[in-house]
């Protein structure tokens, strides 16, 4: 991805637009929803979504509101119930850990703060 060195600063980092944007294609929440739960207008969440289409075009594997991607049209239909629910969780999950990976890697940038545990820690010597 290239960086810009003209125009003004983002107002929105990338760690924000991508999360935004996978937690709408999910399709647990519309662009109103969106909206309303981080305080944006409808059409930044719709300017997020377009520019996480455009800059990661292979996205995560994640259906657009319900569609099935190209590679699995006939095994979601045969899914049952069950495995559609699961599926659903499992990509919940997926987007936590995302959204904790960009927590993290925010902190550790804006805050100098490194919060991932380091192997090997210290023992006092009492």
């Amino acid at each position: 991805m290239k960086k810009q060195s003209s125009g003004p600063p983002a107002k929105y980092s990338a760690q924000e637009k991508i999360a935004i944007a996978r937690q709408y294609l999910a399709g647990d929440a519309g662009y109103g929803q969106l909206g309303q739960q981080y305080g944006l207008p409808k059409r930044t969440i719709i300017h997020f979504v377009n520019w996480y289409r455009r800059h990661y075009p292979e996205g995560e594997a994640v259906a657009d509101k319900g569609t099935a991607t190209a590679a699995q049209p006939s095994a979601q239909a045969a899914a049952s119930p069950a495995d559609r629910a699961k599926d659903k969780e499992l990509e919940q999950a997926r987007l936590k850990i995302a959204a904790l990976e960009l927590l993290l890697a925010n902190a550790k940038e804006e805050l100098g703060i490194d919060l991932v545990k380091k192997s090997g820690t210290k023992q006092s010597n009492k």
